[in-house]
């Protein structure tokens, strides 16, 4: 039950990759958390049935997951214990883990017009000493096409699987501010049209240990658009 993708689901990832390079899904993918509203006018207006055999599972089991994630007043609750030998150092897409141990209470719902997933981690021998987190937590409100949200994010910004140039889940998310654009509708207006679908996103966020510069604020900003089936071009800045 929520509004988007976050960085936890590698197998439908997969899926949507597949979808998209064969054209079925045209929405700019690689920007985290990745709203479901554009992949579901997608697939809304595709016809299963004249796909290609090989992309049958895919479509259906991406169509599943959005039917499911987007239920309104449905509310999900989850409880999640995970043990392993040591700390996760560096971490790549589709980890939901950091360490040695670790208990995950979730819940989350979608209303009209807001979202919220609300998640507690309790770790057992943390390498930063903190033993309490609210990792992916998060209030959003719908206003138009825009999704306006405060929490503590999780963020990966770009195609690769294993790390990125500016944000991947390596480090925990900060608490703070963001604003999505929620479908990605082409432009109307003359030559800008030719972008076709696009995307934006855009957070302010504290950065909450301590160091040097006491209340340091991360910033971001990205904005991707799809001109064809083979190209997706996105412009990322962030700045201290």
């Amino acid at each position: 039950a929520e509004p988007w993708l976050d960085t936890r689901d590698s197998a439908l990832r997969v899926d949507i990759e597949r979808l998209s390079n064969a054209g079925i899904i045209r929405v700019p993918i690689n920007t985290r958390p990745l709203m479901w509203s554009g992949l579901i006018n997608d697939l809304e207006i595709t016809d299963s049935k004249a796909l290609p055999k090989h992309l049958m599972n895919s479509f259906s089991r991406v169509k599943s997951a959005a039917k499911k994630a987007t239920r309104i007043n449905n509310p999900y609750q989850s409880v999640k214990l995970s043990a392993a030998n040591e700390s996760q150092l560096f971490r790549h897409f589709g980890d939901s883990t950091r360490e040695q141990g670790e208990l995950s209470l979730r819940r989350n719902v979608i209303t009209e017009h807001f979202a919220y997933n609300f998640e507690i981690n309790k770790t057992l021998n943390a390498w930063d000493g903190e033993d309490t987190h609210y990792d992916n937590s998060y209030l959003g409100v719908i206003l138009g096409n825009w999704m306006i949200s405060i929490g503590s994010i999780e963020r990966w910004w770009g195609p690769s699987w294993n790390s990125n140039l500016i944000l991947t889940n390596n480090a925990r998310p900060t608490p703070g501010l963001s604003l999505q654009r929620n479908y990605s509708d082409p432009f109307e207006l003359p030559v800008l049209e030719w972008l076709g679908p696009w995307t934006t996103s855009m957070f302010i966020t504290k950065l909450d240990d301590q160091r040097v510069i006491h209340n340091a604020k991360l910033v971001g900003m990205s904005l991707g658009f799809r001109p064809t089936q083979a190209l997706e071009i996105n412009l990322r800045r962030t700045a201290q």
